[in-house]
């Protein structure tokens, strides 16, 4: 691809925006005509049409070249932020019509970076084909036109370097109308002394750089909205662009915010801090709730990024009764696992003598970082005891070995449907079984909730009397008694139905006798001799 040249700009280049422009801040034009060209340029924008007034051409160029003797205006001062995205704007002002098909469109964006004086290069120029053209700067290859409307013509950069920062300047020409902007663009970045995670109770210092540098620039720091001041844990100095942040605790972590403000112009560039270790306060231990042989899980969470620290050491300990502190690791009753999910210890098979205090520690170094995780056994308080009857209420309690008390258990029945045996229902302290039935019979499994978050869950088996069991293992039984009875019926009906008509014929017998009919003998008497 063919690169113009770029030379220092000369008055008979004023017309030109193939050649880098003047200190000029933002200057725009309309051209007498559309195809107005001054033939002083090198190389022209087009040739000079035939029959064209070459002593309007001449006074129209003089005028140009006049112009461009004037007093260079300030370049306008454009934040941003490093390793985003940075809008550079040059756009025609008024109203905005659709271009016409074959209106000139031109556009030139050049840049000169540190240290001031540098020749400008060449950055990205569009002609009216629409072809991309590109320099071989190092922002070249990130930068962009926005082209929100026809006459924007606005850069956008890519992922910001330090090394952007400088003078832009952009000459556009659409149609009659010609565009001469520059901009000055200072990077915004925030960065620490210590790179990667810092660990809990060190100091960490943030310095928000301007690059290039703006003397007279108002720097703040902001956290969670509120602007800091300086206090026996926060300290600001050089101006306010260093923050020191002392003995640094797990609230910490998150994001600080740098303010400058110069000018008119604003920018807060926000900074991720990173720490090492643990993830929750050291001021209350974690109590985890395991029922007497069942495994026990008990897990410490950490910070992003801490297991992959070099020379990273870890464990567990235990007090046991006679003061010493017990070390629990390798393959024995309990085992320790390090990884994203935290710092974990399982025990098999929880026992009474398992309950008590455990202590997870993280060593780095000469530093060590320890939390403290309660295990507790629970088991379930049944309103109840032994075989159930079907139709009554059951309440059922957690209770524990420590001193606390659950905001709210909920249990779930083994046959229950949906997702994990079915949503839990929650009570306030205890769950109820409002009324038994046959098919509640089994094992449930209650979890234990504290603040909103599972701690513990147990489980219990519901007992019932042998005939609700009988009836609840029939199954189908219901249906069948139901025809019996249905049959049973019909058999009455029949029963009932053929007495009916039996009494009826008997009375019939009864008002309505059979005539019986005694017929003479038709024997004659014998004769006398």
């Amino acid at each position: 691809m063919r690169q113009t040249a770029v030379r220092p700009f000369t008055a008979a280049d004023k017309f030109s925006p193939y050649k880098a422009a003047p200190s000029q801040g933002s200057v725009e034009t309309d051209f007498p005509f559309d195809e107005l060209i001054c033939p002083a340029a090198s190389p022209p924008l087009s040739p000079p049409r035939a029959g064209m007034d070459l002593r309007a051409v001449s006074a129209f160029c003089l005028l140009f070249i006049a112009s461009a003797s004037a007093d260079p205006q300030p370049a306008e001062l454009v934040l941003g932020q490093f390793h985003s995205t940075v809008t550079l704007p040059c756009a025609l002002s008024g109203p905005q019509r659709p271009p016409r098909l074959l209106l000139r469109r031109d556009v030139r964006w050049s840049w000169s970076g540190p240290p001031p004086g540098r020749e400008p290069l060449p950055l990205l120029m569009v002609g009216s084909d629409g072809v991309v053209r590109r320099g071989r700067t190092g922002p070249a290859r990130r930068a962009s036109l926005r082209g929100a409307h026809p006459g924007d013509f606005s850069l956008q950069l890519g992922q910001a370097e330090a090394s952007d920062a400088g003078r832009f300047h952009c000459l556009a020409q659409l149609g009659p109308r010609r565009l001469e902007r520059e901009m000055q663009l200072h990077v915004v970045r925030v960065s620490s002394h210590a790179p990667g995670p810092v660990m809990e109770g060190k100091s960490v210092a943030l310095r928000c750089e301007i690059l290039e540098n703006l003397p007279l620039a108002v720097v703040s720091w902001y956290r969670r909205g509120s602007q800091l001041k300086a206090s026996t844990q926060i300290g600001i100095s050089d101006g306010g662009r260093t923050l020191t942040i002392r003995r640094l605790e797990v609230e910490d972590a998150g994001i600080w915010e740098c303010d400058v403000q110069y000018e008119g112009k604003a920018i807060r560039v926000p900074y991720q801090l990173m720490l090492f270790g643990f993830s929750t306060p050291p001021s209350e231990p974690i109590t985890v709730y395991a029922s007497e042989g069942e495994p026990a899980r008990l897990s410490l969470p950490l910070f992003s990024g801490s297991v992959a620290a070099p020379g990273l050491k870890w464990g567990w300990l235990r007090p046991v009764a006679d003061g010493t502190v017990r070390r629990l690791a390798g393959p024995g009753a309990s085992s320790v696992e390090l990884g994203e999910a935290g710092l974990q210890l399982t025990v098999p098979s929880m026992r009474q003598a398992d309950t008590g205090l455990y202590t997870g520690y993280l060593t780095l170094g000469d530093a060590t970082l320890r939390r403290s995780v309660r295990l507790e056994s629970i088991w379930v308080k049944a309103s109840a005891d032994g075989p159930l009857l079907p139709g009554g209420s059951l309440r059922l309690e957690v209770a524990s070995s420590g001193a606390g008390s659950f905001d709210a258990v909920s249990c779930r029945h083994e046959n229950a449907s949906g997702p994990e045996g079915g949503p839990p229902a929650r009570g306030e302290a205890a769950f109820l079984i409002p009324q038994i039935q046959p098919s509640d019979a089994g094992l449930w499994t209650c979890e234990c909730w504290q603040q909103g978050r599972a701690v513990g869950s147990v489980t219990y088996y519901l007992d019932m009397s042998a005939s609700a069991r009988q009836e609840s293992d029939l199954g189908p039984r219901p249906a069948r008694v139901t025809i019996a009875w249905v049959f049973a019926g019909l058999l009455f009906l029949i029963a009932v139905t053929v007495c009916v008509l039996l009494a009826r014929w008997k009375r019939r017998q009864r008002h309505f006798p059979a005539l019986e009919v005694t017929l003479p003998s038709t024997e004659l008497p014998p004769k006398k001799v």
